[in-house]
């Protein structure tokens, strides 16, 4: 019976020893997790404006931490000018406890067991070309800084901040459409427009002294560069193609660090030449329905026009890159058109020229001749909106000994500038076209109307 009792006893020991045993267990935490921290960055994205980053280290452990450090990924685009902590600045020292490549602050700090600390990092964020990212580590021990003390584990994947390409670069004065081995400029077809430019910035801000390319598709035959002015542009005052033949063509500016921009599509244009000789005055083109338009480049004219290209005096006449056609330019519509483009180089308000239109067959209208549809005129480069060929109330035709056009002349005008013939106020004499004959011949049902023009400036016919 003693031995029963005894081993009863004894059983009874073991049993609460057992019990004992599991409880401890059951409120035990592992070794890994008695000491832990997690760490959050804020704000997750940096920019140039951006002046202070905060780290949020969080004692997540069963232990007061009494001092910690945090290390960031070292950046040529990333400084930090300074570190503070609940008032309690950081010693701050590259490399950091992460290895190389990175940098740290250390604080002297308790960190009380389920609390945090906000470590406030003074920054500047450098005006940069290129995208980076930051990422950020924590440590915390329950003694000093290092080995000599106990660490905390950090909980979770380390924080990352990143930035974003802050430079651009873009067209401020896009090309327009020019002639090949003329000056390719913001004007269409005018090589003293204003230059092509490409603007470069840095956060909003100018970048100046920074070369800037430009080229386009082999077929264009297109290259230049310049250098940025004060305010961040580059102007290609040179910028021209020596193509083989028309086509459409796209510029792509570049410059190191700042990517490409590319322009809208423009066109080269293979020109005629055209001057004030008899062997290189006249041009003519030849259309569908046997539209026919024909010219003559007269001499330079005067123009009294306070705004006149070269003051008032005519000056000797240049050759000039032209194409004439007899399609209707793009935003035209007309039963037929005839189209006359030329770059006015230092020639501008002084040029003029004769037209003579031979139009479709029409259909005679109800009213007889009477009734015929004006023939409509205008200028692409000046005046978009079509207003009547018609006769030129104050001017006058004058023709030479052999019955040849000379010029158009107002010699009882006195009144102001611009003259009433101009059709743009704005543009003194360069966008001027007057009536100067007009014969309706029949045939059959039909009719063909021969018309002859005065023009000053590039000029578009449309029959409605």
């Amino acid at each position: 019976m003693k031995t029963e009792r005894g081993f009863m006893k004894s059983l009874a020991k073991f049993v609460g020893f057992l019990t004992t045993a599991l409880m401890l267990a059951a409120f035990a935490l592992p070794a890994s997790a008695a000491k832990t921290i997690s760490l959050s960055v804020t704000p997750t994205t940096l920019t140039a404006q951006t002046t202070t980053v905060s780290a949020k280290i969080t004692n997540t452990g069963n232990s007061n931490a009494n001092s910690f450090e945090v290390d960031w990924l070292t950046s040529p685009y990333f400084t930090v000018t300074g570190a503070s902590a609940s008032g309690t600045s950081g010693t701050c020292s590259s490399p950091g406890r992460r290895g190389a490549g990175y940098t740290s602050c250390v604080f002297l700090k308790q960190i009380p067991t389920k609390s945090f600390v906000t470590i406030t990092l003074n920054v500047q964020v450098t005006n940069q070309c290129t995208a980076f990212s930051i990422d950020w580590y924590a440590y915390a021990w329950t003694g000093s800084p290092g080995d000599v003390s106990q660490s905390f584990a950090l909980q979770g994947a380390p924080p990352i901040t990143s930035s974003s390409p802050n430079c651009t670069i873009s067209f401020v004065t896009p090309p327009a459409d020019a002639f090949i081995g003329s000056t390719i400029t913001g004007s269409r077809f005018n090589s003293a427009g204003a230059p092509v430019s490409v603007q470069l910035q840095r956060s909003g801000a100018a970048v100046p002294g920074t070369n800037v390319s430009v080229s386009a598709s082999a077929a264009c035959a297109i290259s230049d560069s310049a250098t940025t002015d004060a305010s961040g542009i580059a102007r290609f005052t040179t910028l021209a193609s020596t193509a083989s033949a028309t086509t459409d063509c796209v510029l792509t500016a570049s410059s190191a660090g700042y990517g490409s921009a590319s322009s809208t599509t423009f066109k080269v244009v293979q020109a005629g030449q055209l001057g004030c000789a008899a062997d290189n005055n006249t041009f003519a083109a030849t259309g569908a329905g046997a539209l026919v338009v024909n010219g003559t480049r007269l001499e330079n004219v005067d123009d009294p026009s306070p705004t006149a290209v070269g003051d008032f005096a005519a000056p000797a006449c240049v050759v000039v890159p032209y194409v004439v056609s007899t399609t209707c330019p793009a935003g035209v519509t007309g039963t037929a058109c005839t189209d006359f483009i030329y770059d006015p180089l230092d020639q501008g308000t002084h040029m003029a020229f004769r037209f003579t239109f031979e139009w479709p067959i029409e259909t005679i209208p109800e009213g007889g001749i009477d009734a015929i549809p004006e023939t409509g005129q205008l200028f692409i480069n000046g005046r978009p909106t079509p207003v009547d060929l018609n006769l030129c109330p104050n001017t006058v035709a004058r023709y030479d000994v052999d019955g040849n056009f000379e010029l158009v002349s107002d010699p009882a005008y006195t009144g102001p500038l611009p003259h009433p013939q101009d059709q743009d106020s704005v543009a003194p004499g360069t966008q001027a076209g007057c009536l100067i004959g007009r014969n309706v011949i029949q045939d059959g049902s039909g009719l063909k109307l021969i018309e002859d023009a005065w023009v000053q400036g590039d000029y578009t016919t449309i029959r409605r």
